[in-house]
This record gives structure tokens, C-alpha cells and sequence, in this order.
């Protein structure tokens, strides 16, 4: 590896340990009270030669401080400076050290309060993007255990870690406690001396250290990043969890959902703050809990003074569960086997396994389930409504989320299965998502599970439905059919399922993660809005979005596709694909979802009829390059409301505003309509929709002949002549003039 590569990494690495490698020992010091003390000194008697020393080591002492907070350094003694003092007083020339120290402790002056060591907002100041180094650590730290460090994948993995470091250094963080000092410079060394098996073993040394940081220690902790988002864990009293009633039964069969609601908050069980109010304006009332408000058992249980299993501590899960309840929002819930331990905080990360104590294991799901189950023993107090949800590990066939094999999953699923069901017989158990190929995986994983639980179970499905995730695949040239990988990825599960579980049909599923790549405001609302379509019509449960909300400073695809992004102070910005979404929910509402029909899925032209309080309505798109022109038939209304799902914007002052859909309104004649369709879908509807029509829908049925009472199909124009006078002539009989001969 180069080292002009390494040079600017090893001097930041340097220069932080000269003065962090003397803190550990000396007792936490009062930097307001230093600073304010120093800066008093400097007016009555400035620095010279004589108190230079004296003053540097009393500022020395306030970077010490900084540094025990793990706070940025360079707004009190940037690194430039801090190198020229020290080089002048080591060569003696202290008259113009004094000098600069007299520049650096008059600038103390200028900071703000909120920029001074040991301030709230100090802590969160910082105008670079942030990368997503808790990301970084994992999948290293996931490898090596995989493939441990040699001489041939030893410079990938190095660059893997200066990647992580200056991470760390863009948030002005100390960097020892991911590679001191000592053990930088040795590997630099010894790369430079061509000995790459010497270096490949202490870098191995290194990664294994980093997985035994704890959550705190990590870059991208509590400390170190909040993000924009206004972030809660507010836990309502119980009497205002029960103040409110029920939610009705369209909500639990509702497919609209967010994972977690929000990206990357960073503090565990806490979330969004304006969560509640944005899923109730969309008309959303169910969200999934991801990686940061898991059940996860490590932290629930508790331990006797040897060591030994004792009860559960349910405190935090209860008011997870008691804020959403209070706002009338659903929790799928989303259980982990992280197995407990006494010597290990429960804040420290830990991959879930199999764990060693099935029994214990069995003990806690089945505790975990009656408290939420809404039965009225052992109930959680003010349990409004039951979770009925249980999500058996999340992506388990992904290294950083599941450390055991495909048998071991098989087996702890039917563990969990078998307790899920002794506390709740009605609650449903949802399999991990066992394939996607968005990461470049495979099917080996499903394979293996299904034949494992086959072998276990006797072939008994120990799973009440299975789960989907699927983000983007690259390698596929068009990033408008991404929408419809949803089918392959399902089939692919079917296909194994009937292979080695044998018949009863496919068993249902559900989409609890689900993103697109961000390419534009439009492309955004388009694809999003496609894939719950297609999703929903092939038969999925729920569909959860890769989610709601997400910090602008955040690149990566999920938060991109967030349908609000927070700027700084906390100001939303809704993005196009957030009316889309709310204009789908509107629409959609209340539809029966087990009895939507394909009217068209060829040639690129997709049309879907969905039926909503015994009213048809259909939704339809194109995903040629060209408009292509179709007409709709057997139509009951006399006219249609054709709405357009994407929202037409304006700017303003740089910002973009929502203005309306582009809504037209067609006369039906005969039971027909001609439709232009894009790539932007339409919605198509009875013009004047009330329940008095309903009456007149089934009326009109009735009264029409047999023919009228066939599925609704779609016909391409040009393909069928038209009649005289009911306005579906085409183009080149308009040019002529006349209708053909069908005209009576």
C-alpha cells in the first residue's frame, strides 16, 4: 500500500495520541473552569518566555479534558498550531511559542457556550457527512470471523480499516481505541518492509478488538451523532395507554407500514419523535420494529447472583409498546436470540445464535408473547390491544444478523414456533427472510433451512407465514423494473417450500423491508408506488417501507428512500413519494386485498382491479418507453376520475412545493374508456363515489346483458374497430372521418 496513502492517516493518529496516550490516569478536570481560569491569566499578565511552558501544559490539560468527553479538539488547539508550539519549544525558540500560545488562549475567548468542552450541542457540531462507521465495523469484523486475515487479503482489509479510522476522524474522535498508536505504527512498518504475513496477523489482532468495543465506545453512538431527527423515548402512564379505544379491524388488515419509522436513530428504543402525527396523516397505523426496538433477549432478562437466569425486566419494551398503543399504531414484532450473559452489559451488540439453553430460550419467547397477547393473564398493564406479530430473527441469512447455520435456524424456529403457541394459539409466527439477492446471495440458505425443518418438524410448516425483502439488484439495466424482482423472490421460496415441506399450498407472506434506489423525486414516488401495487396483488400481507423518515445528512439507500427527510432544527421536507404514498392509502383504503385481479400483466402494460366497499376501481401503468393507448370495457359508472399518482411541484425560494394531482375526468360510453399510459400510474374511478352509487353499481350489473357481466378486460386500441358516436373510434378512423362498418 502506498504510502502517501497512509500519511495523512498515521499524522492525525499521531498527533491524537501524543496527547490522549497520557489521559487514562489523570482524574476528570472542570474545562469550563480551566478555560475561564487561563483566559483570565492571559489578560493580566500575557504569555512570554518566561510562563510559556506553564501556560502550554495548562492548555494541554483542557485538550485532555476534551478528549475524556471524546470531543472535537481542533476549535480549541488545531492540529497545525498544537505541531508549532511543540516544535518551537523543543528547539528552545519559546519567545515565539509565547506568541502562539497567546493567539490559541486568546481565541478561547471567541468560543460560544454551546462551543465550549463539556456543552450539550458541542457534542453534535459538525458540518462534514458522517459515514456509517458502526456499518464498517460490523461487515469487517464479520469477515474476519469468515476468512481470517492472510498476506493475500491483508491490504483489502487494511484499506477496509483506514476507511473505518477516518470515519472516526471526521467526527473529530479519538481513533486509539480502534488502532492505537503503537500498533499503527507496526503495521506501517512492517508493510513497508514487505512483510505482510507479520502484519496480517496483528492487523487480525486489531479487527478481533474491535468487536469487543461497546456500544458506546463505537463511532456513531448516542455521544457521538443524534442526527436531526427529534428523537423520544417518552413512555405514556398506563391510564393515558388506556384512555383510548381499540383500533378497528381495517387497521389489523391494513398492508400499509414503515420499518421502524425511521433510519438510523442511533439510540436504542427510542424513535422519532413526530412519528405519531406523520403515520396518522397518512392514514398508516402499523410499523415493524427493526434492529433498535427488537425483543431482544439479552436485554430483557435477568440474572441471580451466580450468575443463573432469574426473571425479565419488561420496562423498556412497555413503553415501547404503550407509546405506539397510544397512538393507535401496531407492532410486528421483531424477536432476537441474542443469547443472555452476566459478565456482558446488555449494551454491548451481540449476533444472535443458537443459543446453548433451548429451554431458557422457549421460556423467554413464550413469556415475551403472553405478555403481549392481550389475554388477560399476565397481560402487560394497560395493554390496549394484543401484538399478534412475531417476526423469528430478521435477514438470518446475513452474517451480521444471524451467526449460526441455516440447521441451526431451522431448529430455533421451531423452538420459538412451539412457545409462540403455547402462549398465544392465534398469534402468527413469521420465518426470517431466508433469500434475497440484492447482496449478491443465494438460495443455499432457504435450501438448507426448509430441508433441515422438514427433517425436525416432520415436515410440518413450523412458520405462519414467510418473509420478503427485497431492495436493488444491480446488474439489472432498468431501474423502473426493479418493482417486479418481488415475484421471483417469492417463487423462489414457494418453489423449496413445496420441495421440502410438502403440499398445502404456498403459505402466505409478507414484505417487512422493502427500498428502492433513489434516482429522482419522480422516479422515487413511481417506483415506490409500484412495488406495493405489484407487491400487494401477488399476494403479500403487509408491506413495510424502508422507511419513513431519515436524517438529510444520511446517504445511504434507505435513507434516501424515506419519504421525509429532516433537515437540521428539525425542519421536514416531504418528498413527492410521501403524497404519493398518503394519495395510495386514500384510495386503497379499506379494499378487500384477497380479491384483486390481474386485468392486464403483458407486453409491459400492468392493470389491477381492486374492489373497495363493493365498488370496482383499477390502477394501471406502462413500462414501455413509448404511451401506449388501451381501452378499458364493461365499466360500470358513466364517467371515470383518472388520477395521476405522482404530484405535480413547482419551486419556490430554492424549495420544491407540492402542488396537486393532475386529475381528468372521461365519459364512459357503452362501459368503455381509452386510457393513455406511461410509466407514471394511474388510478381510475367512478367519478362521484358515495354509498348511495354502490346501489347503483350492483344496479347496473343487473340490468346490463350476460356479456356485460364478464371480468372487465382491457383492449389495446388499434385492435378492436370502434362504433359510431361512443368516442372510442381510432386514430386513423378519426383522419378519415368515419366509423367502419360496424356502425349501425
Amino acid at each position: 500500500m502506498r504510502k502517501c496513502l497512509l500519511l495523512p492517516i498515521i499524522i492525525a493518529m499521531l498527533f491524537a495520541s501524543h496527547i490522549d496516550a497520557q489521559v487514562s490516569h489523570i482524574p476528570v478536570v472542570d474545562v469550563e473552569g480551566l478555560i475561564t481560569n487561563l483566559l483570565n491569566e492571559e489578560r493580566a499578565s500575557p504569555t512570554n518566555s518566561v510562563n510559556v511552558k506553564e501556560r502550554y501544559r495548562k492548555l494541554t490539560n483542557i485538550i485532555r479534558g476534551r478528549l475524556r468527553r471524546n470531543m472535537p479538539i481542533n476549535n480549541i488547539l488545531p492540529r497545525e498550531k498544537g505541531e508549532k508550539i511543540n516544535s518551537l519549544i523543543q528547539k528552545g525558540e519559546l519567545e515565539k511559542a509565547a506568541l502562539l500560545v497567546s493567539e490559541v488562549i486568546n481565541g478561547l475567548s471567541k468560543l460560544t457556550t454551546s462551543q465550549r468542552p463539556g456543552s450539550k450541542i458541542d457534542a453534535q457540531v459538525s458540518n462534514r457527512p458522517v459515514d456509517d462507521v458502526e456499518r464498517l465495523i460490523n461487515n469487517l469484523v464479520n469477515e474476519e470471523r469468515s476468512f481470517p486475515t492472510n498476506s493475500v487479503n491483508f491490504k483489502e482489509r487494511y484499506r477496509k480499516l483506514i476507511n473505518i479510522i477516518r470515519g472516526r476522524l471526521r467526527r473529530n474522535m479519538p481513533i486509539n481505541n480502534i488502532l492505537p498508536r503503537e500498533k499503527g505504527e507496526k503495521i506501517n512498518s512492517l508493510i513497508q518492509k514487505g512483510e505482510l504475513e507479520k502484519a496480517a496477523l496483528l492487523l487480525s489482532e486489531v479487527i478481533n478488538g474491535l468487536s469487543k468495543l461497546t456500544a458506546s465506545q463505537r463511532p456513531g453512538s448516542k455521544k457521538e451523532d443524534k442526527g436531526s431527527l427529534r428523537q423520544t423515548s417518552k413512555c405514556p402512564s398506563v391510564s393515558e395507554n388506556t384512555a383510548k379505544f381499540p383500533p378497528p379491524a381495517s387497521y389489523k388488515n391494513s398492508p400499509f407500514g414503515f420499518l421502524d419509522a425511521v433510519v438510523y436513530k442511533g439510540v436504542f428504543l427510542s424513535w422519532n419523535a413526530q412519528m405519531p402525527e406523520q403515520l396518522s396523516d397518512l392514514h398508516v397505523h402499523w410499523v415493524k420494529g427493526g434492529g433498535l426496538q427488537a425483543f431482544i433477549w439479552k436485554r430483557i432478562q435477568l440474572f441471580n447472583a451466580d450468575g443463573s437466569y432469574a426473571g425479565f425486566n419488561w420496562d423498556e419494551y412497555d413503553c415501547l409498546v404503550r407509546y405506539l398503543q397510544a397512538n393507535n399504531i401496531l407492532l410486528l414484532g421483531n424477536v432476537r436470540a441474542s443469547e443472555p450473559n452476566a459478565d456482558v452489559p446488555k449494551n454491548v451488540r451481540v449476533i444472535a445464535n443458537l443459543p446453548k439453553d433451548l429451554k431458557a430460550y422457549q421460556n423467554f419467547i413464550q413469556s415475551l408473547v403472553e405478555r403481549y397477547d392481550g389475554d388477560g393473564h399476565d397481560d402487560m398493564p394497560g395493554l390496549r390491544f394484543p401484538v399478534k406479530y412475531w417476526l423469528i430473527e430478521d435477514e438470518p441469512m446475513m452474517p451480521n444478523f444471524w451467526g449460526g447455520t441455516p440447521e441451526e435456524y431451522a431448529v430455533l424456529l421451531k423452538n420459538a414456533f412451539n412457545a409462540v403457541k403455547r402462549a398465544d394459539s392465534e398469534a402468527k409466527v413469521i420465518a426470517g427472510a431466508l433469500y434475497f439477492d440484492d447482496l449478491n446471495t443465494t438460495s443455499e440458505f432457504a435450501e438448507r433451512f426448509f430441508k433441515k425443518l422438514a427433517e425436525i418438524s416432520g415436515r410440518d410448516r413450523m412458520y405462519d407465514l414467510l418473509d420478503v425483502h427485497w431492495f436493488f439488484k444491480k446488474g439489472v439495466s432498468s431501474t423502473k423494473l426493479q418493482y417486479k424482482r418481488v415475484k421471483m423472490l417469492r417463487d423462489v421460496l414457494w418453489g423449496l417450500e413445496k420441495k421440502y415441506m410438502g403440499g398445502g399450498g404456498p403459505s402466505p407472506f409478507l414484505v417487512t423491508e422493502i427500498a428502492s434506489k433513489y434516482t429522482g423525486k419522480v422516479e422515487h414516488a413511481i417506483d415506490m408506488f409500484k412495488r406495493y401495487i405489484y407487491a400487494i396483488s401477488l399476494g403479500a400481507k403487509k408491506v413495510f417501507w424502508t422507511a419513513l423518515a431519515s436524517s438529510s445528512k444520511k446517504k445511504d439507500i434507505f435513507s434516501k428512500a424515506a419519504l421525509i427527510s429532516v433537515e437540521r432544527g428539525g425542519k421536514e421536507n416531504k418528498k413527492p413519494a410521501y403524497f404519493t404514498y398518503k394519495l395510495m392509502v386514500h384510495k386503497l383504503e379499506n379494499a378487500d386485498f384477497d380479491h384483486i385481479e390481474f386485468i392486464q400483466e403483458a407486453e409491459g402494460v400492468y392493470i389491477f382491479q381492486f374492489i373497495k366497499k363493493g365498488a370496482p376501481l383499477w390502477i394501471a401503468w406502462n413500462d414501455n418507453d413509448k404511451q401506449i393507448e388501451v381501452t378499458l370495457k364493461d365499466i360500470p359508472y358513466n364517467a371515470v376520475k383518472i388520477t395521476q399518482v405522482v404530484p405535480r411541484t413547482s419551486q419556490s425560494g430554492g424549495q420544491t412545493i407540492i402542488s396537486h394531482f393532475e386529475t381528468t375526468t372521461r365519459k364512459v360510453v357503452n362501459g368503455w374508456v381509452g386510457l393513455n399510459l406511461t410509466e407514471i400510474p394511474l388510478i381510475i374511478e367512478d367519478s362521484n363515489v358515495d354509498d348511495m352509487r354502490i346501489i347503483n353499481y350492483i344496479n347496473y350489473f343487473k340490468e346490463q346483458p350476460l356479456k356485460s357481466r364478464e371480468s372487465p378486460s382491457v383492449v389495446p386500441r388499434g385492435y378492436r374497430k370502434g362504433r359510431c358516436g361512443d368516442d372510442v373510434c381510432q386514430s386513423i378512423e378519426r383522419k378519415k372521418g368515419v366509423c367502419p362498418e360496424d356502425c349501425s
